[in-house]
């Protein structure tokens, strides 16, 4: 559609974060962003029958050395909050193997969501026809930032 040819979708989401929200809004955003590139993604690959699967995954929380550089109290704080919540490293990496080879014969993993091991609806938003929007906004603003437009990427799935 039409609105969904502009580049200012990237600088919106920069500027808003780095002005008025925290953090965790902007791994939010991002994590909504991954979903709809990938299922963006997913519906080019078949249009131009390209026999890949793509998905997304989310390992959840996992145990990393993310927290090394924070100052001591809020390193406490971030390790507690892994000892009660967070998968070993090796648990999330399951899951990220899990997602890129399914279960043999598995056939609806093209765009799908993938946590805990199974194919899980992302949100009503995603699958609603905005979410589909979104998406190919989404796409020709990273194709127009060149991050995913060359010209074999261009050629190939538009």
């Amino acid at each position: 559609p039409a609105s969904c040819r502009d580049d200012t979708l990237f600088q919106s989401v920069s500027t808003y974060h780095v002005a008025s929200t925290p953090n965790l809004t902007c791994i939010i955003t991002g994590a909504v962003f991954n979903v709809l590139l990938v299922r963006e993604l997913a519906s080019r690959f078949e249009q131009a029958k390209i026999p890949v699967t793509a998905d997304s995954v989310n390992p959840r929380y996992c145990v990393s050395e993310l927290p090394r550089n924070l100052p001591f109290v809020l390193r406490i704080i971030y390790r507690l909050m892994e000892m009660l919540l967070a998968r070993t490293a090796e648990e999330g990496s399951r899951q990220l193997v899990w997602a890129a080879i399914g279960r043999p014969g598995q056939k609806d993993m093209n765009g799908a969501f993938v946590m805990n091991y199974t194919i899980t609806e992302p949100s009503d938003f995603v699958i609603s026809e905005k979410g589909k929007e979104a998406g190919e906004r989404v796409w020709v603003s990273l194709s127009k930032r060149r991050s995913l437009s060359n010209y074999q990427t261009e050629s190939t799935i538009g």
